[in-house]
């Protein structure tokens, strides 16, 4: 007899191991909704998955077309500009803060130069109730977040965090 627990375990395997593991932008379209877009060609980032890009200048910018979820967006190349349709949003969740992913719910990862930008409204919604932190982590790289950043809590704090002296967090939205 199989116990749940083992029987779970081994859903979650097989589910990384055949491409739930966290997407990564495929640079192959623009719709941040179309799972083709990604790596994983079965689902977009949601709520439980972080969103990770890795190509430098993409030809193929990711559009939001549909309100949109993930855990945290992940950077290790610069150039990526994210936009988002008029009226829709990307809400991040830190769904599991304790992952050992530095915490952060956006992250240019240490190595990364160059800009990203993101041009969407961002919903911050931690379901642990731990501070939001927005990280930067790459010397001479600039993180700029255009769109404004509003809050599903009441007690959210949104930290900015540059690991060199020359990163830098731009934020241009109206907050």
């Amino acid at each position: 007899i199989t116990s749940i627990a083992a029987l779970s375990a081994s859903i979650l395997f097989s589910m990384a191991t055949c491409g739930y593991a966290n997407p990564t932008w495929n640079n192959s379209g623009a719709d941040w909704n179309t799972a083709a877009d990604w790596n994983t060609t079965v689902q977009v980032p949601n709520s439980t998955l972080i969103a990770k890009f890795t190509t430098l200048n993409p030809v193929f910018q990711p559009n939001i077309s549909a309100n949109a979820s993930a855990e945290a967006l992940y950077f290790s190349a610069g150039g990526t500009v994210l936009t988002a349709n008029p009226g829709l949003t990307l809400t991040l969740v830190d769904y599991n803060s304790g992952d050992g992913n530095g915490y952060y719910i956006i992250n240019q990862l240490v190595g990364t130069t160059g800009t990203n930008t993101i041009n969407a409204p961002l919903v911050l919604s931690a379901n642990t109730g731990t501070i939001e932190l927005f990280g930067n982590a790459g010397a001479g790289s600039t993180l700029d977040l255009q769109g404004a950043i509003s809050s599903t809590g009441t007690t959210d704090t949104v930290g900015f965090f540059a690991n060199s002296s020359t990163a830098v967090v731009e934020v241009t939205g109206t907050n």
